[in-house]
């Protein structure tokens, strides 16, 4: 029997690291370009070598559908969002967000 974490493209300690990398970067600019709004960075921590496959695309997409429900329902707009940040070492999402004028 084969689990979600067998199938994909294994990820090196280097890669994992550039990937994590690139992230704090983009955050990094985001913080410095965006401010005062609130960054969320929502991203699936995967053990072992396999980062992404269709299946933890699939929990991803899921989970981030259930972030946009929950942003339409709160007193806050989403000034940004950078879904779909995909790469071998896995997905990863950033939203900027500020309060909902009055």
């Amino acid at each position: 029997m084969t689990t979600i974490f067998e199938t994909g493209a294994p990820q090196t300690i280097a890669q994992v690291l550039a990937n994590k990398d690139a992230r704090a970067a983009l955050q990094a600019q985001l913080v410095a370009t965006k401010a005062p709004a609130t960054i969320v960075v929502a991203k699936l921590n995967i053990p072992g070598p396999i980062k992404a496959n269709q299946t933890l695309s699939r929990v991803f997409t899921a989970g981030m559908a259930a972030w946009q429900n929950r942003l339409a329902t709160a007193d806050v707009s989403q000034t940004i969002s950078l879904t779909g940040i995909s790469r071998p070492g896995g997905s990863s999402l950033k939203s900027l967000l500020s309060r909902r004028p009055s």
